[in-house]
């Protein structure tokens, strides 16, 4: 099971300093992206994820991570299916 990350109102102004030092390293970091990172460095854990976003946070922030490539939705597939049959006709 995956553990339950509290948040506190620290954990809430953890969230708005992350914020701020991606800012002033000139990377906008939406509120939601700085929570699920704060959450990640409240329980000294490693991100799983396949949103680039995060490789753009500050190294400072020791965030720790671990990009995924994102996987193509169902149409995407289908459409190179098609363009590989049309190719081979």
């Amino acid at each position: 099971t995956l553990p339950l990350v509290e948040t506190p109102l620290s954990h809430w102004i953890n969230v708005g300093h992350l914020r701020n030092k991606c800012q002033k390293k000139g990377v906008n970091t939406s509120t939601p992206d700085a929570h699920i990172a704060q959450s990640t460095l409240d329980i000294a854990g490693i991100l799983y994820t396949s949103d680039s976003v995060f490789s753009k946070i500050p190294e400072s922030i020791k965030l720790k991570y671990k990009i995924f490539p994102k996987k193509p939705r169902h149409d995407e597939e289908l459409t190179e299916i098609t363009e590989l049959e049309r190719k081979e006709d």
